[in-house]
């Protein structure tokens, strides 16, 4: 699973890959080579065409489920490309230090979902806020100081 640890940093796999079956078949596929990938295609193919008409549904939502996760996920990521783009031009370690009276990988960490010890941290609602309102306040800084040179 040589790509699946930077994946599982920014996505939660298992909503791309919703069953014990899918999750298998594809840690497998990543580990072949191109030849070995080929047989493996006829392999899935076999064995979806041995299951019963349920065991194909069953199949069919798995991937289906998985597909409507992608999209979802790439959605958050094109959101997150943007924001990165506003922070980007902003002092993360400032916002951390006047804001939160924390450190900027203390923010970074909770911008981008980052594990931590073992656990996925988030802002917490209260947090949220807060940040919310430092953006909102740094842009009516960034306003009156615009108002200046006008």
């Amino acid at each position: 699973m040589k790509n699946m640890e930077g994946i599982k940093q920014m996505v939660d796999v298992d909503k791309l890959l919703p069953s014990k079956r899918l999750r298998e078949e594809f840690e497998r596929f990543e580990a072949m080579t191109v030849e070995e990938q080929k047989d493996f295609k006829t392999e899935v193919v076999d064995y979806f065409s041995s299951l019963t008409d349920e065991g194909k549904q069953a199949y069919v939502q798995d991937i289906q489920t998985g597909i409507d996760a992608l999209v979802g996920t790439v959605s958050d990521l094109k959101e997150r490309l943007k924001e990165r783009e506003i922070f980007d031009a902003l002092s993360m370690n400032y916002i951390a230090k006047t804001y939160f009276n924390k450190s900027a990988s203390w923010l970074y960490h909770r911008l981008n979902g980052n594990t931590v010890k073992g656990k996925v941290v988030q802002f917490s609602e209260k947090e949220k806020q807060q940040f919310a309102e430092a953006l909102r306040d740094l842009s009516r800084r960034l306003e009156d100081t615009a108002g200046s040179f006008a």
